[in-house]
């Protein structure tokens, strides 16, 4: 028998799904991609990067830690790591953005009345669900979801919405910052043993910055990463003048300096390789 071409042997039968359903998929993959990383943008603004952490209910978050063990726990599942808030439910999405500082911190200055997106969102989830397990919606169903991707869209501003959609935030390049991380973390304990000055540790700053820069992405030993920046922050301020030397050596083992590059360099080497 004759084989089938690679590209035969991932068809499907010959059958289509519901016009309806196609398209409505795509504007739901929209609107809620754009609603999410809109949400991201505005709250890592107004918090800083670790901001799903103190924003997310408790009960949220558990279930958001629940979702990504699932998924990191399935071997033969390509898995990509999304922000926390990718893994929030469609009606718990609904319940932050309305949480009283999280609206006040820069949702409100765009979608204005809480009452009006509640509702929109409220009457997407029947047409949303109907369309994640695959039930037949109707012409109406799918002006809803036009009209309400609609509505987002004018308020975020279209070219914003486009860039947010297409940027959707996943842990991108982590094994590689980490890896230069670790390089300027040796670097720095090169400099500072020779009682060198030191200038900003660029790497430092743009990781620390990072959304995934957490114990629950990299591992529980961020905070000696952590500390041994702090130490290298007091030495870059230290004070520098003839005969100063012997002070900051004296400095630099009151305050365990070898040992925490040690615990740096170590932890970001396995993290590495972990990742």
């Amino acid at each position: 028998m004759p084989s089938k071409s690679d590209d035969q042997a991932h068809e499907g039968p010959d059958c289509s799904a519901p016009t309806a359903n196609v398209a409505g998929y795509g504007m739901l993959y929209c609107l809620e991609v754009g609603l999410r990383e809109f949400i991201i943008a505005v709250l890592r603004e107004a918090v800083g990067p670790g901001w799903w952490k103190q924003r997310l209910p408790g009960d949220v978050l558990d279930k958001v830690k629940e979702a990504r063990a699932t998924y990191t726990g399935t071997p033969w599942f390509r898995y990509v790591e999304l922000h926390p808030l990718h893994y929030v439910d469609f009606p718990d999405l609904l319940k932050l953005a309305l949480r009283k500082d999280n609206w006040e911190d820069g949702l409100s200055q765009v979608f204005v009345h809480k009452a009006i997106l509640e509702g929109m969102l409220s009457r997407l989830k029947p047409v949303r669900d109907s369309i994640a397990h695959n039930r037949e919606i109707s012409a109406a169903d799918l002006e809803a979801l036009s009209s309400s991707l609609g509505a987002v869209v004018h308020a975020v501003g279209d070219a914003r919405f486009r860039e947010l959609v297409t940027g959707c935030t996943h842990m991108q390049d982590s094994q590689r910052s980490l890896a230069a991380l670790a390089q300027e973390v040796r670097n720095c304990r090169q400099a500072i043993l020779a009682l060198e000055e030191l200038g900003p540790p660029s790497r430092w700053y743009a990781v620390r910055d990072e959304w995934w820069f957490d114990e629950e992405y990299v591992g529980d030993q961020v905070s000696c990463v952590q500390h041994f920046y702090g130490i290298v922050e007091e030495y870059r301020e230290l004070p520098r003048s003839m005969g100063s030397g012997h002070k900051i050596e004296q400095w630099l083992a009151q305050r365990a300096f070898r040992d925490a590059a040690e615990h740096a360099v170590s932890f970001l080497s396995g993290s590495q390789r972990e990742g």
